[in-house]
Order: C-alpha cells, then sequence, then structure tokens
C-alpha cells in the first residue's frame, strides 16, 4: 500500500514534539477490522495482466512479476511468489504448475515458488498467421486452452496439436458486451466456466451449456457506489480516507462509518466523539484526522490518537484556519491534494527536507464550475484517481492526465469519467 517516506527530522518534529501535553484527545473510532494479508481489492486488479486458479477455489492473480494468491471468498491475499517473467496471459498446466505467455515465450512455473521447470515457444504450437503473442489464456477441462488476441479467440488441443479457430469474439456474445478495450487477463474455472477480464468489464463463458454473462466490474477503477451509506451519511461527507483493507473512513461531522464503494456496503454508522474537518492516509497504519488548525494521528490497528500536530508544522499556509479536505495526490504518498473554500494546494513531502506547499490555486483551475468550487470531502482511489465531494454527489479527480469527471449522485448511477478538463495545472 501507500506510505509516507518522511524524514526522521519530520517525523520526530511534525508528530512528536507537537504531540499534545496534558490534553485527554477526543474520543478515537473503534479500530476497523484489518486482515493480515489484506490487499485491496480495487488496487489489485487495477494491475492484474494474468491470472490462473488453483485447486482450492483461490487464484493467483499476476501483477508484473509478482503473483498473488487471492481468496475471492474473503478477499485476502493469502501469499505471493516472484515470477521469472511479467506474462501477457497465463493458464493453469496442471494442479502443481502454470503456463506464462511473453511474447513468443511460453514458461512452465511451478505455482507455489516460481520455479522455471521448461520453456518453449508460442511457434511450437503451431497457431494460425499473425498469432505472435497472446493477450489472455485459459485452461478449458481436459486438454483444451482457449487463447485470445485482439478481438479474437481460439480453442487448443494440448493432446492433439489441433487448433478451432480462430473466431471472433462476437461469436460468444455480442461485441459490445466484451470489454471496450480488450482482455487484460482470463482463467477457467473448475465447473467448465472461462472468466475474462477487461478494463471495464467481466465475461463468464459457459461453452457448454453456449452461454454468455457480463458483469460490469472492471480491472480499473470502478465507479464508486455510495448508494448503501447510511443516514445522516448518505446526504452528503464532511471526512473521507482510505484504509489499509482497501475500504473507507466516512464521515459526516461526529457520525462515521467503515465502508467499501467497491462492494457497496460497510458497518453501521457510529458516534466518531468529534466532527473531522478531513482525513488523510498517512501510512498502512495510520490516518490524520484534522480538526480545526490541528491534525490527530490515528493509530488504524490500535484504534487510538497517538499525538497531534498543526498544520503549519505540516507545511501548509499560516492563513489556512482548517482545511475542508485532503487525498493522497502520488503513488508514494508524498504529495497530498489539500482543499480549503474555493482553493486547493498540493503539500510535497520530501525525505531529509522540509515539506513544500504549492498554492493555493482556484478549484475553477480544476474544471470545477463556480458553483462547485469547495470540496466537503476527498480521498484517494489507490488507482491514480481522487474522489471529491460536494453535498450528496461527487466527482473524480485524475491528477495524472489532469481531467474531471462528470457529476455522479451518491446513488452508484453513471458512466466512466470524460477526459473533459485538459488544461489542469497537475497534469505532466
Amino acid at each position: 500500500m501507500r506510505r509516507l517516506l518522511l524524514s526522521s527530522l519530520l517525523v520526530s518534529t511534525a508528530l512528536g514534539a507537537a504531540c499534545s501535553k496534558g490534553e485527554d484527545p477526543p474520543p478515537a473510532p473503534p479500530a476497523p477490522a484489518v486482515t493480515e494479508g489484506d490487499l485491496g481489492f480495487e488496487r489489485l486488479l487495477a494491475g492484474v495482466g494474468a491470472a490462473v486458479t488453483f485447486t482450492d477455489d483461490t487464484v493467483l492473480l499476476i501483477v508484473g512479476e509478482t503473483g498473488y494468491r487471492y481468496r475471492p471468498s474473503d478477499w485476502t491475499v493469502l501469499s505471493t511468489v516472484t515470477l521469472p517473467v511479467a506474462p501477457d496471459a497465463s493458464l493453469r498446466w496442471d494442479a502443481e504448475h502454470a503456463l506464462l505467455f511473453s511474447g513468443d515465450r511460453i514458461v512452465r512455473v511451478a505455482l507455489e515458488t516460481g520455479a522455471v521447470v521448461e520453456e518453449t515457444t508460442l511457434a511450437e504450437l503451431e497457431l494460425p498467421d499473425g498469432w505472435t503473442a497472446i493477450d489472455a489464456a485459459a485452461a478449458l477441462d481436459g486438454d483444451g486452452w482457449m487463447l485470445f488476441r485482439g478481438d479474437e479467440a481460439l480453442v487448443y488441443d494440448q493432446g492433439s496439436g489441433l487448433v478451432s479457430g480462430p473466431f471472433g469474439l462476437d461469436t460468444f456474445g455480442p461485441r459490445e458486451a466484451w470489454p471496450a478495450t480488450g482482455l487484460t487477463a482470463a482463467f477457467g474455472t473448475f465447473d467448465g466456466r472461462v472468466v475474462a477480464l477487461g478494463a471495464d468489464r467481466m465475461v463468464e463463458l459457459d461453452l457448454e451449456a453456449e452461454r454468455f454473462d457480463m458483469l460490469p466490474v472492471g480491472t480499473r477503477a470502478l465507479l464508486p457506489d455510495l448508494s448503501a451509506l447510511k443516514a445522516p451519511l448518505g446526504d452528503g461527507l464532511t471526512a473521507a480516507t482510505s484504509l489499509p483493507n482497501g475500504g473507507f473512513l466516512m464521515t459526516r461531522d461526529k457520525t462515521a462509518t467503515l465502508y467499501s464503494p467497491w462492494a457497496g456496503g460497510g458497518g453501521e454508522p457510529f458516534d466518531l466523539g468529534f466532527a473531522p474537518d478531513a482525513a488523510v492516509r498517512w501510512s498502512d497504519g495510520a490516518i490524520l484526522l484534522f480538526t480545526g488548525r490541528s491534525a490527530l494521528l490515528y493509530d488504524v490497528e490500535a484504534g487510538e490518537v497517538r499525538g497531534s500536530t498543526t498544520l503549519s508544522d505540516l507545511g501548509l499556509p499560516e492563513a489556512w484556519p482548517k482545511v475542508d479536505a485532503a487525498a493522497l495526490a502520488d503513488a508514494g504518498g508524498r504529495q497530498w491534494i489539500v482543499f480549503r473554500g474555493d482553493s486547493y494546494g498540493v503539500l510535497t513531502l520530501v525525505d531529509g527536507d522540509e515539506p513544500s506547499f504549492a498554492g493555493p490555486t482556484k478549484l475553477t483551475a480544476l474544471g470545477l464550475p463556480v458553483d462547485e468550487a469547495q470540496v466537503d470531502a476527498a480521498t484517494e482511489l489507490l488507482d491514480g484517481g481522487v474522489l471529491i465531494t460536494r453535498g450528496p454527489a461527487y466527482r473524480i479527480i485524475d491528477l495524472a492526465a489532469g481531467t474531471l469527471s462528470e457529476r455522479y449522485a451518491f446513488n452508484g448511477d453513471g458512466a466512466p469519467p470524460a477526459p473533459s478538463t485538459p488544461s489542469s495545472p497537475l497534469a505532466p
């Protein structure tokens, strides 16, 4: 997960020497249940490039050269394995081995250790002309493989070497129902289905039953579903931040909830004891809760406030009496985007040096209309996007691309963010 790599000087001055003395901190929220090995589901899927099923209802989701053995029933990563290549596709060879496709290479590896057992080339399969690489692959019952490339798929019989196809994807279901930008991974289930993943949706094929199902769940960030927020949070948020288990702490005044916008649900609202103005992820194990000119360091695992500091000690403008919202603005957690009134700024935390603040800049520079030029709450979505709320609705800022989505109500409906703001000062 994202970490803040601050110098010991900054940590000691901002969070040690500045801790409140002789004052009882406000009541802290209960610690969310974090299972050892958790990895935010949306973050894991965002980078997946291949997948392999195990015999125990777990799946190896491959991101680069790392395989995450994942149990979908409780969203838990059980173990990781380092692979010899970053595959374009993969499939189950047997109970203990997988095939990794990387360009023209086919590498057979041990699932538990990643050790190479054998290597061959795609040319040895004698596939149709043009099939010099594979986008996704899945093992079928028996000796069959289903291989995907572009808008086509074929079935390869490993025993005989016979090839059926290639077939257009529209042979199995309407092309518009398949992922719009192609497949990123696929895997075969033990009940005969093939699951194909794309950036914007997931497809399930039952070849024997000739059944095709599409689910609007893709490997890139999903539109958050805030429809299950209970009163009073469904009327709007005052603070939000990501948590180590892929969920979020969301508040409205003194009422808070632990919520997953990807599963569309969460725990019952509880009394936080105080009303934070904003919140931001500090590390894998802690968050900052802002109140007035102070920020409380809250240890998520211990469920208690460890100390406090001031906004100015964090590097924010002396003139700011409070912040309205804050979120991580980069993958390493060293930049925050901080909102106050009709403006925002970018706080940069540098190892071994004082933090720096760029801004303030008017929110309209991000493309927000004048009547929305204030942010109630904000949080990063772990794929590079930042969710900002105003009343019972939200937008998503893509800081890397400098784009701003349409405005979506908390009911979870809407379309993928539209690239409508080409000139953000945060764009490269």
